[in-house]
C-alpha cells in the first residue's frame, strides 16, 4: 500500500463503497453480500489513506454492537486522521485484528484487503494512537459517554504522566488519580498547557465533586491575584461542595470581596469561627455579608477613569492585545519591540527584541502560551514564549510581506496572509508550513477563522472573499458581490453568518458560509463603512461610518434597528465589551489643513472614545485619547478594563469601586488603598449602593491585618500605612 500513490478511485466511489460496507447505498437486484465483498476488494486494492479509512470504518461498523458505541468510536476519526494520517485509535485496531484473524485461513477476504488491514493495524497499534484517542476525548468527550467507558474498561490512558492525571480526573477515576498525583503537581502541569475548553471541563468536574486537588493545582500554576472570574467562581463551588469550614474561612480572606462574600455566607448559622480570628470581628463580617446589594442592583460602574499610564515604548504603539486570561497586556510598537504589561501593577514585565523593522501586529494563542508577531511588511512570523521572553520559532515561507495572521480556535494552527497572494497554515509546535492556500489573484489582507475552526475566510484587494477547508487546503466557496477591496470580515459568534464590508463602500454583506450565498445586503449609511462588530450574543451587528453614525442591524432580517447619530466626527472603529453591556466607538477629528512656513501641511488630529450603555443606548462617557491614537484600543476579557494607546503611551481605563470589589485584597495597590480610605470619608461622589460594600471590604482588611491570615502556606499581607482601618466593636 502506497499512501502517496494516486487513487484509482475518485472520492465519490470511495464514499459509495464505504457506505455499502456500512449497509447503505446497495444496488437493487444484486446480492448485498457480493456487493460488500466487491467494496472490500476495491478499497483494499486502492490502498490510499482515504480508501483504507473507508474500509476500516466499514469493518468497525459491522463489529461494534450498537450504533451508540459505533458513533462514539467513529466520531474522532476525521479529527485523528488529520494528525496521525490514519482513521482510528488502538481500539479500532484491535477490531481490525479480529477481522484479519477470522478470515486469514479462508479466501473469503481478498488478500489485498488482508494486507491493507494488517498494515493499518500495525500502524495504529502504538502508544501514539492510544494517546491521540485519549487526547481527543480529553478535548471533546464527556465522563459518561461510550468512548470514555471503552477507554477506561480497556485500561487505556495517556502515556504522559501529567496527561494521565488529567484523564483520570476528567473521567471520574478519582482513586486512580489520587494514587498517581499525591500533591496535585501533575494536574498543575497538565492545566498549564491545557486548552481553555479543557480547563473549563476540569473546573466543572471539580466543582461538581468538590475536588480540592483542583485548588492546590491552581495555586501551583498561578498566584491568587492572577485568578480569573471563572477561577474564583469555581473555587467557591469547590469549597462549598467539599464543606471544609477551615478552608472556606481561609479562602474567604484571600478571594476578591465579591467571592469572599459568597464563602462567608456559606458558613452555617451557629457555627463558631476559628478561635484565632476572634468573635467580634467575625460577627461584624458575617452581619455585613448578609446585607450587601446584589450585582444586578449595581449602577455607574463604567470604566471611565484613567487609572494608569503605561510608558516605555519610544515610538508609536501599533496594536494592543490582552492575554486570554486578562492578566497580561501586550503591545507592539514602531520602536521594533513588543512589551508585556501587568495591568494591576501598571508596570512592564518583559520586553521582546528581535524584529529589525516596526512591529505591526501581535496575536495571543488561545491558551496564552505563545505570542505571534509580524513586522510591517516583513516576510517572517516570530513566535514568543511570554514567560521566558524567548523567540521559540521563526516561521519562514512567504515570498512577500505578511499583512495578517490569526490563530485557530484550538491554537494548533496559525494562518497568515501575504502580499504574495497566498495563505499559509503553520504548525506552531514544529515551525513548519502544513498547507499553502492558493487562489487569490492579489494581496491577501485579512484572514479569520470560523468559531468551530472548520473554515477560514480570507479577503483580498481583488474584492472577493474565499472560504477554505483548513484540513484539505481546498477553497470551498468564493463570495462575490463587493465592488472594492474588502476591508473587514467578521464571523458571528455561532458561525452561522459572515459579515463583510469593502473600502469606499456604503453596504454590508451578510453571507451564508455553508452555501456561499448572500443572505442580506445592509444599506443605510451615507458614507463609507469603516468597521463592523458582532455583539457577544450574536443578536446584533454594529457598524460605523464616515457619515458620523453607528448603526445596529438585525442579521436575520437585514433591518436597521437603531441609529446613533450624536457623533461629531468620523467614527473610525467600534468594539463591544465582552459582556455586551457597552459599545465603544472611536471618533477621529482630522482637524483643519493649513499652510505653514514649509508649505502645505495637515492640521492637528485628535481621537476621542465614546462609551455607550447598550441598555437604552445612551452615551455615558467620553474619553479623550490624544493624537496619533489610531485604532489601538481593546477590552480586557473581564470587561472591567479598557486599554487605549496614544502615541507612545498606553492608558488603562477602569472603575475604581469595581476594582475594589473584584480584585483580591492582597493585590491592592497604594492607589486602591488610598481610594478606599477616601471613599469612606467622602460618600457623596460614590453610588449609594457602594457604602455596604466598602464597609465589608474594610472589615475583611481588619481581620487580615489583625490575625495574620495564611492560606495554604501563602501569607496574605496588606500595607496599612496608607490608611487606618476602623471597625466598631
Amino acid at each position: 500500500m502506497n499512501p502517496s500513490a494516486r487513487s484509482p478511485l475518485n472520492p465519490t466511489q470511495i464514499k459509495r463503497y464505504g457506505s455499502r460496507l456500512r449497509g447503505e447505498q446497495f444496488r437493487p437486484l444484486l446480492p448485498r453480500r457480493w456487493q460488500q465483498k466487491r467494496a472490500i476488494r476495491k478499497l483494499a486494492n486502492d490502498g490510499t489513506p482515504d480508501a483504507v479509512a473507508a474500509l476500516a470504518e466499514g469493518i468497525a461498523a459491522s463489529l461494534l454492537p450498537s450504533t451508540t458505541i459505533f458513533e462514539a468510536v467513529v466520531a474522532p476519526l476525521a479529527h485523528m486522521a488529520a494528525e496521525l494520517h490514519s482513521p482510528f485509535g488502538e481500539l479500532v485496531a484491535s477490531l481490525v485484528n479480529k477481522i484479519v484473524a477470522k478470515y486469514s485461513t479462508s479466501n473469503t477476504l481478498h488478500r489485498g484487503a488482508i494486507a491493507a488491514l494488517d498494515k493499518l493495524a500495525h500502524q495504529l497499534d502504538s502508544p501514539a494512537s492510544i494517546d491521540l484517542l485519549c487526547r481527543h476525548w480529553i478535548e471533546c468527550g464527556d465522563a459518561e459517554d461510550e468512548l470514555a467507558r471503552l477507554l477506561v474498561n480497556a485500561g487505556h490512558a495517556p502515556s504522559d504522566a501529567a496527561s494521565r492525571a488529567l484523564f483520570w480526573m476528567l473521567s471520574g477515576q478519582l482513586q486512580r488519580y489520587e494514587q498517581l498525583d499525591l500533591d496535585s503537581t501533575l494536574l498543575a502541569e497538565a492545566m498549564a498547557t491545557a486548552s481553555p475548553a479543557v480547563r473549563k471541563r476540569l473546573a466543572t468536574v471539580s466543582a461538581k465533586t468538590g475536588r480540592t486537588q483542583w485548588l492546590r493545582a491552581m495555586l501551583k500554576t498561578k498566584q491568587p491575584h492572577a485568578f480569573s472570574d471563572d477561577d474564583w467562581a469555581t473555587s467557591v463551588k469547590v469549597l462549598k461542595q467539599a464543606g471544609d469550614l477551615e478552608a472556606i474561612w481561609k479562602w474567604a480572606f484571600m478571594a476578591p470581596p465579591i467571592y469572599g462574600r459568597l464563602l462567608v455566607q456559606a458558613i452555617p448559622a451557629g457555627i463558631p469561627p476559628p478561635a484565632r480570628y476572634g468573635e467580634i470581628p467575625i460577627a461584624e463580617l458575617l452581619s455585613l455579608s448578609r446585607h450587601l446589594p446584589e450585582q444586578a442592583d449595581w449602577i455607574e460602574l463604567e470604566p471611565v477613569v484613567c487609572t494608569d499610564y503605561l510608558q516605555g515604548h519610544e515610538q508609536n504603539v501599533m496594536l494592543l492585545a490582552w492575554s486570554p486570561d486578562g492578566l497580561c497586556l501586550a503591545s507592539c510598537s514602531s520602536d521594533k519591540t513588543i512589551r508585556l504589561w501587568d495591568p494591576v501593577k501598571g508596570v512592564c514585565t518583559r520586553t521582546f527584541k528581535g524584529h529589525s523593522i516596526p512591529v505591526s501586529s501581535i496575536a495571543w494563542s488561545p491558551n496564552g502560551l505563545r505570542l505571534a508577531s509580524i513586522a510591517n511588511r516583513g516576510k517572517w512570523i516570530r513566535l514568543w514564549d511570554p514567560y521566558s521572553g524567548v523567540c521559540t520559532n521563526t516561521l519562514k515561507g512567504h515570498s512577500s510581506g505578511i499583512l495578517t495572521h490569526a490563530w485557530s480556535p484550538n491554537g494548533r494552527i496559525l494562518a497568515s496572509g501575504s502580499i504574495d497572494k497566498t495563505i499559509r497554515l503553520w504548525d506552531p509546535a514544529l515551525g513548519a508550513c502544513a498547507h499553502t492556500l492558493e487562489g487569490h489573484t492579489k494581496s491577501v489582507n485579512s484572514v479569520a477563522w470560523s468559531p468551530d475552526g472548520r473554515s477560514i475566510a480570507s479577503t483580498s484587494i481583488e474584492s472577493t472573499i474565499r472560504l477554505w477547508n483548513p484540513y484539505t487546503g481546498k477553497c470551498t466557496h468564493i463570495l462575490q458581490g463587493h465592488k472594492g477591496s474588502v476591508n473587514k470580515i467578521a464571523w458571528s459568534p455561532d458561525g452561522r453568518f459572515l459579515a463583510s464590508n469593502a473600502f469606499d463602500g456604503k453596504r454590508i454583506h451578510i453571507w451564508n458560509p455553508l452555501t456561499g450565498t448572500c443572505f442580506h445586503i445592509l444599506q443605510g449609511h451615507a458614507g463609507s463603512v469603516n468597521s463592523i462588530a458582532w455583539s457577544p450574543d450574536g443578536r446584533w451587528l454594529a457598524s460605523c461610518s464616515t457619515d458620523k453614525t453607528i448603526r445596529l442591524w438585525d442579521p436575520r432580517t437585514g433591518e436597521c434597528c437603531n441609529t446613533i447619530s450624536d457623533n461629531k466626527y468620523n467614527v473610525k472603529s467600534i468594539s463591544w465589551s465582552p459582556d455586551g453591556r457597552y459599545l465603544t466607538s472611536i471618533e477621529h477629528d482630522y482637524g483643519k489643513s493649513q499652510v505653514g512656513d514649509w508649505g502645505y501641511s495637515w492640521g492637528h488630529s485628535e481621537y476621542c472614545a465614546k462609551l455607550y450603555r447598550t441598555a437604552g443606548w445612551t452615551a455615558v462617557s467620553e474619553m479623550y485619547l490624544g493624537s496619533n491614537s489610531d485604532e489601538s484600543f481593546t477590552w480586557s476579557p473581564s470587561g472591567r478594563c479598557l486599554a487605549t494607546a496614544s502615541g507612545e503611551t498606553i492608558k488603562l481605563w477602569k472603575n475604581k469601586i469595581e476594582n475594589l470589589i473584584f480584585y483580591p485584597l492582597m493585590s491592592f495597590t497604594p492607589k486602591d488603598r488610598e481610594f478606599l480610605a477616601d471613599s469612606q470619608k467622602d460618600l457623596e461622589h460614590n453610588p449609594r449602593w457602594s457604602r455596604p460594600w466598602l464597609d465589608f471590604i474594610v472589615a475583611i482588611c481588619h481581620v487580615i491585618n489583625r490575625f495574620d491570615v495564611i492560606v495554604d502556606d501563602l501569607p496574605i499581607s496588606l500595607e496599612t500605612s496608607s490608611f487606618e482601618v476602623e471597625v466598631d466593636d
